[in-house]
């Protein structure tokens, strides 16, 4: 096992949902491109760099007639996604622990997933990205690969210099962290004597990285590698393996332009730093994408009506996931961190509770110190009568939150549900 599979197990990247790789996703924008794209529900799908799984499980509960396939370096991860796969009892998704210079499959695969991996690795295993999705990806399939960009991480890569100069001799990653955290606090107590427009930047930065996780930090601007490339050169390596530019996952970011150069011209305006660009092999292609406004809305359909059974039922999913986790993934693909009533209140939503009954839970947890109910002044409420009705209240709002949020089960909101 190598110096950066043994970082990542020990240190784990938090393996969430990421909205927009979403096959019905990939699926609806291909279609906007002319290209004759595998309907989500039937597809085959490849992640490359799946971590525990937290983007591909999701999709494979959802999606029960499709195939899915994780590859990851890190085998602690592997365990564990293969451990979640097992408790869900789903037939359809498989994870493997490998290298993906060691990849070979025996079938092709109408979509490929690569996010958060791109940058991060070494020229041989970027180049061999392309290799899998020229020799692996359906005729009529689509990648997605992720990847940071100019001239938007010019300061982050100024910052990552001096993050990587101060802690290169540091061998404990944690005690890497911890360094490069008293840097930029050092460096952001000095910029305050001298206000000008590069100091805001590097300010603006700085804010940025506060705002990761210690994992974050540790992998992305503490990584020995990190690879920006302007998206003009993103294609000229993809060019050679036959794969042409479809669109980016987040359609605005291509608003009306309609080549590469332009593109490019975009990403300079924009001070862009971070693409997820979808590529699909050589052919002919037609953009309308300019006619859709909402990224999203097209794949995940939102409604703002909000229908409450008397007995309110969660997914099976979320309720799995509540019990291990403080963020789970709703029916639209979209991270959702709960709040201390909704993990209290998840196990139960399973068709057989009302809010009364719902209430009578909540009260006990209340009564047991496991929560503590404040009033709008932060106050902690004891009397009883009072007690009681702000808990009847945070039942009321939270399951409310729980349909906003997509989380219960509806005929507005089961858009995907198995």
């Amino acid at each position: 096992m190598n110096e950066i599979a043994k970082t990542y197990n020990d240190f784990p990247y938090d393996s969430l949902a990421i909205k927009q790789s979403h096959p019905l996703h990939l699926y609806q924008i291909a279609r906007l491109c002319g290209l004759d794209a595998m309907q989500a529900s039937n597809a085959n799908v490849l992640e490359l760099g799946c971590a525990s799984g937290g983007n591909l499980i999701p999709m494979a509960y959802h999606l029960p007639m499709a195939e899915f396939l994780g590859i990851d370096l890190a085998e602690k991860q592997i365990e564990k996604g293969a451990s979640i796969i097992q408790d869900l009892h789903l037939p359809n998704i498989q994870l493997k622990q490998q290298s993906l210079l060691d990849f070979q499959a025996n079938k092709t695969f109408d979509y490929i997933i690569c996010h958060g991996l791109f940058s991060w690795v070494s020229e041989d295993v970027r180049n061999y990205v392309f290799a899998i999705c020229h020799q692996y990806l359906a005729k009529k399939g689509v990648a997605y690969i992720s990847y940071n960009t100019l001239p938007g991480w010019e300061m982050g890569n100024i910052l990552r210099d001096q993050l990587q100069a101060k802690t290169q001799d540091l061998q404990d990653p944690a005690l890497k962290v911890h360094y490069a955290r008293r840097l930029l606090r050092e460096l952001s107590i000095a910029m305050q004597n001298d206000p000008n427009a590069y100091t805001q930047l590097l300010q603006n930065e700085i804010t940025l990285i506060n705002e990761h996780s210690d994992n974050q930090l540790l992998h992305e601007h503490l990584s020995p590698y990190n690879y920006p490339l302007c998206i003009t050169d993103f294609m000229a390596q993809a060019a050679p393996y036959q794969l042409q530019y479809l669109s980016d996952a987040f359609l605005s970011n291509d608003e009306t332009a309609n080549t590469v150069d332009a593109l490019q011209m975009l990403d300079i305006l924009k001070n862009r730093r971070f693409r997820c660009t979808l590529l699909c092999h050589e052919q002919e292609i037609k953009n309308i994408k300019s006619q859709i406004q909402d990224n999203f809305e097209m794949s995940f359909p939102v409604t703002e009506s909000v229908n409450v059974a008397e007995k309110p039922v969660i997914c099976p999913l979320v309720r799995y996931q509540a019990s291990r986790e403080e963020v789970v993934t709703n029916h639209r693909h979209e991270n959702i961190t709960l709040t201390p009533v909704a993990k209290t209140l998840i196990p139960f939503l399973d068709g057989n509770h009302d809010k009364s009954a719902l209430t009578e839970i909540l009260l006990k947890e209340i009564e047991e110190g496991e929560l503590i109910l404040v009033d709008k002044q932060g106050h902690e409420i004891i009397e009883k009568q009072a007690c009681l009705e702000h808990a009847a209240q945070n039942v009321e709002d939270t399951i409310v939150l729980l349909a906003k949020t997509a989380l219960l089960h509806s005929q507005q909101n089961d858009i995907l549900i198995r």
